[in-house]
């Protein structure tokens, strides 16, 4: 029995750490179209049951671990200067809770839309002048750590800022002093641009061009986004430690091609960009973020036929694995659901989706029953044989193996013991006799285990997990075993 648990407890648990951190990406030309995601949101919930995120929660992690874009929320209004000033003239009258109030929504959205500044170079004096009097105004207001916190991003951003005392006043020089002295040690960033043009921005303040290195900085967060021509890249906040150097380099042309905000995935701007960068970007989001697996799906023309596609992609190499399409707008919810199966290797296309060869770009329609094409001389995907075979057979033959398998542990383990109880003399009146039929029954459990292999290595399910049987003859009997290996 201890085996029989053992053996279903592994291979629950492998299924899950092989199902675990998968991700799914959307991916468009342009814009999505209106109604992507009646198709798309089936698809998604499909591979959620196998632990495949996506959308926000996806999105969210991106923007959290690698980078967000350059300008949100419409970027900086109009007369983002007026309204700083308007809140900078409140903490100059000493009103510091109304100061505080007024100047933190400001400075956020400073801070979440640092490349809006690139045409708005000016205005950094007043952001400048403005944290200064926020943490004046938060001290004043008896909030003195986060006056400290504050004058640590006014020396990050603006490291030639010494709060003079004949400009801001005694208290708040003093106070600048004391955020200074609490700074312990320095570090180093070094930025490249893989564009040898790029122009390298440090917390919205021009750095260099193609590499860029800071010295003695103050510890803490740095916003870091690269500009080609017009073209700015998405930001990444970098840590900067002390006594540390800290390295990014930033690809602009996969920024350029990153979404986060609207869906979690990619956009690009021509079929063509889509066709030859799709695989190459995929894998390097997943990689970004540390995805085990990586599922991109989209709505895409297959053969002038707008479709919907799901493909899973190489983490190494950005390849295709295997990709399947529906027709549109004939797409039958069951359709998706298997072409999200088959995607993610728990499924074939039994005769019901259209499958892309990479390698030839050729589409295998699905095939009546009868085995007519459809379509042309194309080869169509079911698995092995004529016909699309059940799933039932491959869990069938390794379930009925399991049990094979645990029953010829119950009588090797038991062959020898008393049959009832033992006489007065202890000795036993008749013994189980129990290899003759355990060991037999132990190799059609073996037999079983490998059909089962066989059926599932003939499904063509991508990655799927590797199956051995074994017996081994031991001291008194035999050791029977059935792994797996994801």
């Amino acid at each position: 029995m201890r085996s029989t648990i053992l053996f279903t407890s592994l291979l629950l648990a492998a299924t899950a750490t092989a199902n675990a951190g998968g991700i799914v990406l959307e991916s468009y030309t342009q814009a999505p179209p209106p109604n992507a995601s009646d198709y798309t949101t089936t698809m998604i919930n499909v591979m959620a049951k196998s632990g495949f995120e996506a959308g926000a929660a996806v999105g969210r992690k991106f923007e959290s671990d690698v980078s967000r874009p350059g300008v949100v929320k419409q970027g900086l209004p109009l007369d983002y200067d007026k309204q700083l000033n308007a809140a900078i003239s409140i903490a100059g009258s000493g009103q510091y809770h109304q100061a505080v109030v007024a100047l933190t929504p400001l400075l956020e959205l400073a801070h979440a839309n640092p490349a809006a500044f690139v045409n708005h170079g000016p205005w950094l004096q007043l952001v400048d002048k403005a944290i200064v009097l926020l943490a004046v105004s938060q001290n004043g207001d008896g909030d003195h750590n986060a006056a400290i916190d504050t004058l640590s991003e006014v020396m990050r951003s603006f490291p030639s800022e010494r709060v003079s005392a004949s400009f801001y006043g005694q208290a708040p020089n003093q106070l600048f002093l004391t955020a200074q002295a609490q700074v312990r040690g320095r570090g180093r960033l070094i930025v490249t641009s893989e564009n040898p043009n790029g122009v390298i921005w440090v917390d919205e303040a021009f750095a260099a061009v193609h590499t860029a290195t800071r010295e003695n900085l103050v510890p803490g967060e740095y916003r870091v986004f690269v500009q080609t021509g017009t073209s700015v890249s998405r930001v990444h906040l970098v840590n900067v430690v002390a006594n540390q150097d800290t390295s990014l380099t930033i690809d602009g042309d996969f920024d350029a091609d990153v979404e986060t905000t609207t869906y979690a995935g990619l956009r690009f701007r021509s079929d063509d960009d889509r066709d030859k960068k799709e695989p190459d970007d995929a894998a390097k989001f997943g990689n970004a973020i540390n995805a085990d697996q990586i599922v991109v799906i989209g709505i895409e023309k297959i053969q002038g036929v707008e479709s919907v596609t799901g493909t899973l992609i190489s983490k190494t190499g950005g390849k295709r694995l295997r990709k399947g399409a529906v027709p549109l707008p004939s797409a039958s919810p069951e359709q998706l659901k298997q072409l999200a199966l088959y995607v993610i290797g728990q499924g074939t296309a039994g005769g019901r989706i259209n499958v892309i060869d990479e390698s030839t770009r050729e589409v295998a329609h699905p095939t009546k029953s009868t085995g007519t094409q459809v379509g042309g001389e194309i080869h169509v995907d079911r698995g092995t044989g004529d016909a699309p075979r059940s799933h039932a057979w491959k869990w069938l033959a390794a379930v009925g193996g399991a049990a094979a398998i645990g029953g010829s542990i119950y009588g090797i383990a038991t062959d020898g013991n008393c049959i009832g109880a033992p006489l007065a003399n202890g000795m036993c009146k008749n013994y189980y006799q129990n290899l003759w039929w355990g060991i037999p029954l132990g190799a059609v459990g073996v037999g079983l285990a490998v059909t089962s292999i066989y059926l599932f290595k003939t499904a063509k399910t991508a990655e799927a997990p590797q199956r051995s049987a074994f017996i081994v003859p031991t001291h008194g009997g035999a050791m029977v075993g059935y792994s797996l290996r994801f």
